[in-house]
């Protein structure tokens, strides 16, 4: 049984990694942001949930995974950044709310609050937030404002500035209606609320499962991009983590 541990785990570990350093590739300040976040919150959690058990053998093995995986996701998330240093100083020290990532975000949110207005009740329809923005007059003062900019050339709107609103409960509300938005957030909370499990728990199987975490941070997500409602890989993560909260 031990001798098929060692390969499993060096196999785990090396994915693991292989994971972190292609997060930090991605340059999200977000996705980075909450994925250190919500780790840090999950090994503070697990950590104190195991002191409240009694000594065993279950328990300190279990404390000292937990202790070898906080350090190897520490070094290796630290080995990664250092090793894209001269990206990640652009991407994460020079912010301005002005740029182009940002103002954009703020600018497709306003866009889904004039849908809102307009169609409270029903919507505009799943899908159709990108082909009704063409109705929209901002966005040709959007894509002059870029032109003034220098970061766009020719007379058109490109095709990519009609983009879903970058937050999915605003992008949501404006699809299906404030109601269907209010049902899909209330069955998001109840469905998280079942999946903690308490914080004394009475064996260690009763601990908090890293899928919660791993939501919590889908949730945060949502709230700055859409993939999680508009991209089929994002839906399936989205509603996979939910599915595997309970397990």
């Amino acid at each position: 049984r031990e001798k098929t541990r060692g390969p499993i785990g060096l196999i785990g570990h090396m994915g693991l990694m292989g994971l972190i350093f292609a997060l930090f590739l991605t340059f999200s300040r977000g996705t980075i942001l909450v994925f250190v976040f919500v780790s840090f919150a999950f090994f503070i959690i697990r950590f104190f949930q195991l002191r409240i058990f009694y000594h065993s053998e279950e328990r300190l093995a279990m404390g000292k995974r937990m202790i070898i995986l906080a350090l190897f996701f520490v070094i290796f998330s630290i080995v990664s950044a250092l090793l894209v240093l001269p990206y990640f100083k652009t991407r994460f020290v020079e912010i301005s709310i002005t740029e182009e990532a940002i103002d954009l975000r703020f600018f497709y949110n306003k866009i889904a609050f004039e849908m809102i207005k307009e169609k409270p009740v029903l919507g505009i329809g799943a899908g159709n937030f990108a082909e009704h923005s063409r109705e929209f007059p901002a966005f040709l003062r959007a894509a002059n404002k870029l032109y003034n900019s220098g970061g766009l050339t020719g007379q058109e709107i490109p095709e990519w500035l009609y983009q879903p609103a970058h937050n999915i409960y605003l992008l949501v509300a404006a699809e299906i209606g404030v109601f269907g938005a209010l049902i899909f957030v209330v069955f998001l909370l109840i469905r998280f609320i079942k999946g903690i499990r308490p914080i004394r728990p009475k064996e260690l199987s009763g601990l908090v499962g890293p899928m919660i975490f791993l939501f919590a941070g889908f949730l945060v997500l949502g709230l700055n991009d859409h993939y999680f409602w508009t991209l089929q890989s994002g839906g399936i993560m989205f509603w996979l983590s939910l599915g595997l909260i309970d397990k």
